[in-house]
């Protein structure tokens, strides 16, 4: 079991070696999601939901077998994703950049873990690529399109 906000300073050498430490090609990844129905803004939530489809896409394509669980806005839990990898390398750099996003500090001050999710998002929505969590997207897309009505009342 990897936990994405237990990663922080640390190398892709050290996730590496995190991951032989698992023994198993199988893994579970937790990521955090941070926000609640009803404690937090739509806009806050779109975004969570939003972090949580690119994070979920990343280790699509990082694997050989996936699974995700769908955690309902009402719910304050880390999402699980069950993997396999046949590539750890792959593997431990999808975990960095996933990292980034999570409290983890990237050596490059440029770098901009948004710019990712966003540019994800805008492949989505161009049909460019079909998201691996579709069920974290679509939460996305209705949060972020009520977002704007929640400013207006």
């Amino acid at each position: 079991m990897i936990e994405i906000q237990d990663l922080q300073n640390l190398t892709k050498e050290a996730i590496i070696d995190l991951l032989l430490e698992e023994g198993s090609q199988s893994i579970e990844v937790y990521v955090p999601k941070s926000t609640q129905l009803f404690s937090s803004t739509k806009e806050n939530i779109a975004i969570d939901y939003a972090y949580l489809a690119f994070a979920g896409q990343k280790l699509f394509e990082a694997s050989a077998d996936f699974l995700y669980e769908k955690v309902p806005v009402t719910t304050h839990e880390s999402v699980e994703f069950s993997i396999t990898y046949a590539d750890i390398t792959k593997l431990a750099d999808t975990l960095l950049l996933i990292s980034y996003g999570y409290g983890n500090a990237p050596d490059d001050e440029e770098f901009s873990y948004n710019e990712f999710v966003e540019e994800f998002i805008s492949d989505v929505e161009s049909d460019t690529i079909t998201p691996a969590c579709e069920y974290f997207f679509d939460i996305y897309t209705e949060y972020i399109n009520d977002s704007g009505e929640e400013e207006e009342d």
